[in-house]
């Protein structure tokens, strides 16, 4: 597994939403944000 992977498995277990999506504009930390209360990540 993936050091991705056992991010979002951690973060999921904690109870954190986490989806899995590109993102178009640019964000504060890059690849990251946050959308309706859900944490945005986009692995590219």
């Amino acid at each position: 597994m993936s050091l991705t992977a056992h991010l979002i498995s951690f973060l999921e277990e904690i109870g954190l939403e986490i989806v899995c999506a590109k993102l178009q504009n640019p964000t504060f930390l890059p690849g990251l944000c946050i959308r309706n209360g859900a944490l945005v990540i986009d692995q590219d």
